[in-house]
């Protein structure tokens, strides 16, 4: 991928990953919170796919630099071998290496730009995927408590509707039946209620949770760059 096609397509991705993140809900709505979700994990595998890219210009251009700087130094050591014999009659033989060594000199700086803008590309969408799995796993959180609470609720109502049934059908009059019944719906009742306080206490504090990615990215990014110029790990 170009320079130029690989700078629109992190702008493009990187104006889709933040309309994601960007967006608000109603956070007690189940579609709007499936449909948030959905929409997550859609941009994140977008992004993956742009990320995968990115990381693959990167390889390619520095490994081309690499074979440019090995033949770079087979052009210098050739015209050192001309330059530095007794034989100053094949002299001249070294001014078309040095024109080559001048032309692969300008490719070296071209591949290097080349990764350079690709590294900050996959920097950037790294960036972006970290950001995007966290909201991405606090509306996985949020659904699933959506959905607990659902389900109590549900359950609550059966039980109302079974109580009225049996009301109507007259079993108020068997003492022993209303009793029996009641008991029963007083265990699902309790049932769902318990339920509902496992789901708030595995749930917990999502917003401090995603505060604490948020931490935990940023600190690795740091770290990242600091052992790229050779940093020792500081003291938090």
């Amino acid at each position: 991928m170009s320079q130029s096609l690989l700078g629109k397509g992190r702008i493009a991705i990187l104006a889709i990953a933040h309309s994601a993140l960007d967006r608000t809900i109603d956070k007690n709505n189940v579609g709007a919170v499936e449909q948030m979700t959905r929409d997550l994990k859609t941009s994140m595998e977008s992004l993956d796919s742009n990320l995968a890219e990115a990381r693959g210009t990167e390889s390619f251009a520095r490994n081309k630099k690499a074979k440019l700087d090995a033949d770079l130094a087979k052009q210098q050591e050739v015209i050192d071998a001309l330059l530095g014999n007794e034989d100053k009659s094949d002299d001249h033989l070294a001014d078309d290496r040095m024109a080559k060594v001048i032309e692969i000199e300008g490719q070296i700086k071209a591949a290097e730009d080349e990764a350079n803008s690709a590294h900050e590309t996959v920097v950037q969408l790294e960036n972006a995927h970290d950001a995007l799995k966290s909201k991405h796993d606090s509306m996985s959180q949020q659904l699933n408590l959506l959905r607990t609470q659902a389900r109590s609720a549900g359950a609550k109502e059966q039980a109302a509707k079974a109580l009225n049934a049996a009301a109507d059908a007259g079993l108020a009059a068997d003492s022993g039946s209303v009793d029996n019944l009641v008991e029963q719906i007083g265990r699902k009742n309790a049932a769902a209620d318990e339920k509902f306080k496992m789901a708030m206490g595995h749930f917990g504090d999502t917003t401090a949770q995603s505060e604490v990615v948020s931490e935990v990215a940023a600190r690795i990014a740091l770290r990242k760059a600091e052992i790229a110029k050779g940093k020792p790990l500081a003291a938090v």
